[in-house]
């Protein structure tokens, strides 16, 4: 009658060899993914040496644009006018001044150009003002060059008008 324990001391070389082999399976495909991996990499850096010239004109290119778009003052695009804050921009009705680096921008609602009634007396010339839609991070404000808005980050100094079509301006980050 045959021995049970012996039985499994007898497929016991068998099991190991069997693991054995799994344990090399698995560490082949291992070593060969490592290799795709290393395979990947070194095909990418055979990439970079045949194309390194185009790859530094694309980076030159990059910076040169990224800093001109930082040092031009002001951008015009269509109705839209991407300015660099503190810096004096002649705005229009329909025109929207957007800061660079931020989410502000601002447009002119109405201007009001009322000379002095006849019957009245008046100091200067009458009523002249500009009226401003200033938005500060999807938050709207109503202000003018007549009525400074309080507690903003940011206001709108009116330089020049002639309080008909345009409006000089300048748009200041407070401290």
């Amino acid at each position: 009658m045959p021995d049970a324990d012996n039985d499994l001391i007898d497929d016991q070389p068998d099991q190991l060899a069997a693991n054995g082999s799994a344990f090399e399976a698995v560490t082949k495909n291992n070593d060969e993914n490592i290799g795709q991996n290393r395979s990947k990499f070194g095909k990418f850096i055979d990439f970079v040496k045949r194309h390194k010239i185009a790859l530094i004109i694309v980076i030159v290119t990059t910076i040169i644009l990224a800093a001109v778009y930082v040092l031009i003052p002001v951008i015009s695009i269509s109705k839209l006018k991407l300015v660099n804050a503190g810096t004096v921009l002649r705005l229009q009705q329909d025109q929207i001044a957007k800061l660079k680096v931020s989410d502000v921008s601002v447009k002119i609602v109405h201007f009001t150009d009322e000379p002095c009634p006849d019957d009245k007396t008046c100091f200067g010339s009458g009523q002249k003002a500009v009226e401003y839609q200033l938005s500060i991070d999807g938050q709207q404000y109503a202000t003018g060059s007549q009525t400074p808005l309080k507690g903003a980050k940011y206001q709108i100094e009116t330089i020049e008008s002639d309080y008909k079509t345009y409006a000089n301006i300048k748009i200041i980050k407070l401290k």
